[in-house]
């Protein structure tokens, strides 16, 4: 919608923190009109939904993905002496004779 106030709260609704909205009305019937738009916006505000997301610092993003990489080629390298280990256990390991 083309109003003031979606564009006052663009930010705000833009999906990277909580908003909560409050509709104040006013009990007179003096104003009425002004109520019932202000019910009327607030039914349907209550309708967006908006997800969250946790934006991390470029910095920060680079540093835990050197973390992660450094974990994984340790992981690697790791399981890859395990296995030439493995393997050679199999190697040095004689033969048994079929089961009868």
């Amino acid at each position: 919608r083309d109003s003031k106030l979606t564009r006052l709260l663009t930010e705000s609704l833009g999906g990277h923190g909580r908003t909560l909205m409050l509709a104040c009305c006013s009990p007179s019937s003096h104003h009425l009109d002004e109520t019932l738009n202000t019910l009327q916006y607030a039914s349907r505000a209550k309708n967006i939904q908006n997800r969250p997301v946790v934006q991390l610092d470029a910095q920060v993003s680079q540093q835990v993905s050197q973390q992660l990489q450094a974990s994984f080629a340790q992981q690697l390298r790791l399981l890859q002496e395990e296995n030439a280990s493995l393997h050679q256990q199999l190697a040095s390991k004689p033969e048994a004779p079929p089961p009868a």
